[in-house]
């Protein structure tokens, strides 16, 4: 039986993606480089100062860390992947029909390509799994850290 291959991006879909991906990502690393990690530093060093909503900096720390991180790219990831996962038990083929790929790739039909399409749908429960194990972690962690004698002198008076 002959090998068929899905179909490639040609040179210039390759280089628009390219040119469009990298500034994409470097605004992000930058914007996190200028803002973010320096705000975070500051936020988690006063994290005893810090009440939002009658929530404690400190549970917003850990719990954000444990619970919010992976639920925050649940969404866009879970989607995605029951997205394509869908496509590929529906037409029994990996890559799905239409989509192209990068370089040469071999497309695998039948019981393979299910098997392949539904590992995506374990995406879910695994991301499931650590937002509840971080749950009861991060809960350790806020009790351990409510227990220190923290520097209030760093608090700006309200």
């Amino acid at each position: 039986m002959k090998k068929r291959y899905a179909e490639e991006y040609t040179a210039q879909e390759k280089l628009r993606i390219l040119f469009i991906s990298v500034p994409l990502c470097l605004l992000i690393l930058v914007s996190c480089e200028i803002w973010f990690f320096p705000w975070i530093s500051w936020f988690a060093s006063t994290a005893h100062c810090h009440e939002l909503f009658g929530i404690t900096g400190i549970e917003l720390i850990w719990s954000g860390l444990f619970v919010g991180f992976p639920f925050f790219f649940l969404f866009p990831i879970g989607i995605h992947a029951l997205i394509r996962g869908t496509k590929i038990i529906k037409y029994e083929q990996y890559p799905p029909v239409g989509e192209q790929v990068f370089q040469k790739t071999v497309i695998v039909t039948g019981i393979k390509a299910k098997i392949r399409g539904y590992s995506y749908y374990m995406i879910l429960p695994i991301v499931l799994y650590l937002m509840i194990s971080g749950y009861y972690n991060a809960n350790d962690f806020i009790m351990k850290s409510t227990d220190k004698n923290f520097d209030y002198s760093v608090c700006k008076a309200k």
